[in-house]
């Protein structure tokens, strides 16, 4: 509840300040969807055509964004909130900051690179067991585990060396890099606080 102002002591408060501004534009067979203006959270569930080339969403502060049964390439943002995307087909690229990331492939494109990351947060992803990838790994206060073999690539860690007024500046990109099933795209994998799961589906 909102904590009410003192000069409106014993009264009743009737509403206010709570309007709902959500529009939809449809132009050349894609569809915009915003909500904005409200001093409240809003909730929008979206149907769309099980089927969709392309779709991509994004929120921004407390709120979640759940996606199930599609098929098609996702991108999905986030700020403040977490996402859970299940019984998917294609591919996806989903990025928050606060917030877990959950995704569940029912088949993936074998072609598409993909990349999962928050900073705060798991990275939690299932994928068919027949799935086939290069892997790029890093979790940097967190563990990472895995049902799929993977092929260790010895690469070494990427180094970068500046240097500014006499000052010498080095820093150590510390990846896990790995092939499972013989390798594919690239499948990029990251984040700071949390652990990363690479799951096989059962």
């Amino acid at each position: 509840r909102k904590r009410e102002p003192e000069n409106s002591a014993g009264m009743r408060r009737i509403g206010g300040g709570e309007n709902i501004d959500v529009t939809a534009h449809e132009k050349n067979n894609e569809v915009r969807v915003q909500s904005e203006g409200s001093m409240r959270g809003t909730n929008l569930v979206i149907k769309v055509p099980q089927v969709a080339n392309s779709i991509k969403l994004s929120t921004i502060n407390n709120g979640g964004i759940v996606v199930s049964d599609v098929s098609g390439d996702l991108e999905i943002q986030n700020t403040n909130g977490y996402i859970n995307l299940f019984n998917i087909s294609g591919s996806v690229v989903a990025n928050t900051v606060n917030g877990k990331v959950l995704v569940t492939f029912k088949s993936i494109d074998p072609k598409a690179a993909m990349a999962f990351s928050t900073l705060n947060g798991n990275v939690d992803v299932t994928f068919p067991a027949s799935f086939k990838g290069n892997m790029k790994v890093r979790s940097d206060r967190g563990q990472v585990y895995s049902d799929f073999e993977m092929t260790p690539d010895p690469s070494q860690p990427k180094t970068t060396k500046t240097v500014k007024d006499g000052m010498y500046h080095l820093n150590i990109e510390d990846w896990v890099y790995g092939k499972i099933g013989g390798g594919g795209p690239e499948v990029l994998m990251k984040n700071m606080n949390g652990n990363i799961y690479i799951r096989k589906a059962k």
